[in-house]
């Protein structure tokens, strides 16, 4: 499928890498779960994202896997450009989310959605983060960094001030550690973020 390769595949799940613009389901245009018919979603990421995703092979597969995505096993490192770069070095967002149709409202500065992030470069006009999120609320990231005053590079949706001209927004999931379904084990994918088409993942000091 155009857009998605298979970084890793064994008979019980596949790691994904899916560029921006790709939809993990869709009424209108290809995707995921057609192209990998009988899988189930472990993992999700919104179509203007980009980065790796899990699939179970199987329903049995599902289960342990989902069980462990529960349970707080599977962890994911995100990446973000922002807008701006009055950023402070590291810090921690906790909302109360909402979803509201097709949008999620960060309400407060307390709540159960923990971001945490973390300053990885600085450039003209925009701020990298590295990301990590304790759950996976619908659009979570998103919508706590626009609360916080720094939206998402192209990310209209979410209060940024112009789309990218390449489409898509500055969002990828980097990296994916979960335990191995059989044995228990950690194992652990990382992705180059110049993988990607939008131009200015380049400057991400990996």
């Amino acid at each position: 499928m155009e857009g998605v390769r298979i970084v890793f595949e064994n008979s019980l799940f596949y790691i994904l890498a899916k560029d921006h613009g790709v939809a993990c389901q869709s009424k209108t245009q290809n995707d995921i779960e057609t192209a990998f018919g009988s899988a189930h979603f472990i993992t999700r990421l919104d179509q203007p994202a980009a980065g790796l995703l899990v699939l179970a092979k199987n329903s049995e597969s599902a289960a342990l896997l989902s069980e462990a995505m529960n349970k707080g096993l599977i962890q994911k490192k995100y990446v973000a450009l922002v807008e701006g770069v009055n950023v402070a070095k590291s810090g921690q967002l906790a909302h109360q989310l909402t979803k509201k149709g097709s949008k999620a409202t960060a309400q407060n500065n307390t709540g159960k959605s923990i971001l945490r992030y973390f300053v990885n470069e600085v450039l003209e006009r925009y701020t990298m983060l590295d990301i990590k999120i304790d759950t996976g609320k619908f659009h979570q990231i998103r919508a706590q960094l626009s609360s916080a005053g720094m939206p998402i590079k192209g990310d209209l949706k979410y209060g940024a001030k112009r789309s990218n001209k390449e489409g898509g927004i500055y969002l990828c999931c980097k990296r994916i550690t979960l335990p191995d379904p059989e044995t228990g084990l950690p194992l652990e994918w990382s992705i180059n973020m110049s993988d990607f088409s939008l131009p200015l993942w380049k400057f991400y000091k990996e």
